[in-house]
């Protein structure tokens, strides 16, 4: 995998377009374009644990163009979000397709949802 002059995954080397916008010293978005099931699962790990350091106190996952998370990309969202909680910071899911957000209440996971 390949980095930016930020230490971010650069685009050229993700399969799954996701883009990554630091918004002042409190808050980065990361926006998923596309679904994410196994293979895109580790990308999407990979570009959160990297967007999960550094001195911003929330993190938030724009969802919009995403109409599906396979069970290995919820693991990745609730590892996240634990993580997060853990270290008094926030997680925020925005944009959630109806889809993905039953999915996740049948899989009783829907608190990540929820910030």
């Amino acid at each position: 995998m390949t980095f930016d002059d930020e230490g971010l995954p650069s685009q050229a080397a993700l399969q799954l377009p996701i883009e990554v916008q630091p918004l002042g010293g409190d808050l980065v978005v990361v926006a998923v374009h596309g679904d994410i099931d196994l293979k895109e699962a580790g990308e999407l790990r990979a570009v959160l644990n990297d967007a999960c350091v550094g001195p911003h106190h929330t993190v938030q996952l724009d969802l919009a163009d995403t109409h599906f998370i396979g069970s290995s990309g919820m693991g990745v969202l609730v590892t996240v979000s634990q993580r997060m909680v853990g270290e008094e910071r926030r997680f925020e899911v925005l944009n959630v397709a109806p889809a993905i957000r039953v999915a996740f209440e049948i899989a009783g996971v829907a608190h990540v949802l929820d910030g």
